[in-house]
């Protein structure tokens, strides 16, 4: 591991290679276009779940009318 004090005087360990995450501009946008990707997948999930969840609610919701009749 590295060691690397930041200006602030706090001490920052990096792991082999990540070191060039943080002085690589480009390796650093591209790791954020990954975590970006990352959450929008993330993000369509939670859409889909939310749709399934909002229908069974719908179905429950008719269910327990017609049980009430």
């Amino acid at each position: 591991m590295n060691k690397h004090k930041s200006q602030l005087g706090i001490l920052h360990t990096f792991r082999e290679g990540e070191d060039e995450l943080h002085t690589n501009p480009v390796s650093k946008e591209q790791s954020l276009i990954e975590c970006e990707k990352q959450l929008v997948r993330q993000q369509q999930i939670l859409k889909i779940m939310a749709l399934s969840f909002h229908k069974f609610l719908g179905k429950s919701y008719r269910n327990l009318l017609q049980n009430s009749e």
